[in-house]
């Protein structure tokens, strides 16, 4: 072959790899819309598993995205299932921080306390492996949660008041200042439990699931261990 050939061959093949490249981006794109914005579960796991789904993404990649996919569609058992099967697998690091980060965030979200602990100490392990402000965040994110929650932990209040107050996102504040709410619950302080429940009312007021919850708290705090 001579040497126009040869740059032939690799002008060709270079082009392909772009065009693939492109793709699979506008590919993932389309996907996490399917998925985070459009609300489709059903559709994105029917893409996502499909032949163009197949070729473009890797295994491990389909079932990182699936999980958040059947969580949405409430299938807790493909979903647990799911986890399991990653666990498994020989993952880079910043996909076992990714993995075990939504384990415990699902786990002590559907009042599996025991599993919550221990996936939220494996996070905890891997996360002290580096010095990371994104990072930090996560580790308190997820301690905090199971503090909250798992322990029944009073003493987070202050901090997850100074968290609400720290935050621009609305839906964030009020949940930040529920959660605190909670924490004064614990500790028997009606008068701040009172006021954090409507700091949370003010700022996630417009959802329908919160609106009537959070009336319910407010007529009989007991309800706040109902979320």
């Amino acid at each position: 072959m001579n040497a126009w050939g040869c740059v032939i061959i690799i002008v060709v093949s270079v082009c392909i790899f772009a065009g693939l490249s492109i793709y699979r981006n506008k590919l993932m794109k389309k996907l996490s819309k399917l998925l985070y914005v459009d609300n489709k579960p059903q559709e994105f796991l029917d893409q996502i598993n499909g032949i163009w789904g197949k070729i473009f993404f890797s295994k491990s990649i389909r079932q990182f995205q699936s999980l958040d996919a059947y969580i949405l569609l409430q299938d807790y058992d493909h979903a647990e299932q799911l986890m399991h099967d990653l666990e498994g697998q020989k993952l880079s690091y910043g996909s076992k921080i990714n993995l075990y980060e939504k384990e415990t965030q699902y786990f002590i979200q559907n009042g599996k306390y025991e599993e919550g602990r221990k996936a939220n100490s494996t996070l905890q392990e891997l996360g002290r492996q580096i010095s990371d402000p994104r990072m930090d965040s996560i580790l308190d994110e997820c301690g905090t949660l199971v503090k909250v929650y798992a322990d029944r932990d009073g003493s987070q209040a202050h901090h997850l008041v100074e968290k609400g107050d720290a935050v621009e996102q609305k839906s964030m504040k009020g949940l930040y200042y529920y959660q605190a709410a909670k924490c004064y619950w614990y500790q028997k302080d009606k008068a701040n439990t009172d006021k954090y429940l409507k700091k949370a009312q003010l700022n996630l007021c417009g959802s329908e699931t919160w609106d009537k919850h959070l009336e319910k708290c407010m007529r009989d705090y007991s309800a706040l261990d109902e979320r």
